[in-house]
């Protein structure tokens, strides 16, 4: 569900449905997290999936995008499977493209989940533009050892920066970052998107200073 407001506090509207189970099926949906562009769009995401008679399913990261009044702008979109972080990072920019980063853990042996499945995992993002085309999804992180968790996103002027916690060079549990620019800028539907090279993978120390 979800539920808008003022910026005094107050009420605005009903109550929102974001999803709900289909008839005769039990979903595990949870993991919510929404963000509001300046013009009062917003982007409600969440991680879930019908579970199956053994108690395993795919986890799907969902988004659904709604108009300043509520309203639903097309349909929900699945940005991808695997067994996501219970809280994705999202982000919309002024122009309405969203961003939204995930925890995955990557597929490995033939089990379900593969044997060692708490081995590693690695941090995905994925755009959904204003116009709604999907962008590719790709990794983060390029540290591919450890565990690369609970990323967080933010939009720019001309892009984008995810923050994640995880294994990195100078650190074995740091906080890193990643910056990416957009051509054309956000102000038209998103474009391919570009490393920023003066912000490549790294490590936050307490004076801000890279490591």
């Amino acid at each position: 569900l979800a539920q808008r407001y003022s910026a005094s506090g107050a009420v605005v509207g009903s109550r929102i449905t974001v999803v709900a189970d289909a008839p005769g099926k039990i979903s595990d949906n949870r993991g919510g997290s929404v963000a509001m562009n300046s013009s009062g769009r917003f982007v409600v995401t969440w991680a879930g999936g019908a579970l199956n008679g053994d108690g395993y399913g795919n986890e799907l990261e969902t988004a659904q995008v709604y108009s300043a009044s509520g309203q639903p702008l097309g349909g929900k979109v699945v940005l991808g499977e695997g067994a996501g972080d219970l809280s994705a990072g999202t982000a919309i920019d002024s122009a309405g493209n969203v961003t939204v980063a995930w925890k995955v853990v990557p597929y490995r042996g033939s089990g379900p989940f593969g044997p060692d499945v708490l081995a590693a995992t690695e941090v995905r993002v994925r755009r959904l533009n204003a116009d709604g085309s999907l962008s590719d999804t790709f990794v983060v992180n390029t540290t591919t050892e450890g565990r690369q968790i609970q990323p967080s996103v933010a939009a720019t002027d001309n892009g984008f920066i995810v923050a994640w916690n995880g294994r990195g060079a100078g650190d074995d549990a740091g906080v890193f970052t990643q910056r990416y620019t957009t051509t054309p800028p956000p102000a038209a539907p998103a474009g391919s998107t570009a490393l920023d090279p003066a912000s490549i993978d790294f490590l936050m120390s307490g004076d801000t200073t890279k490591r």
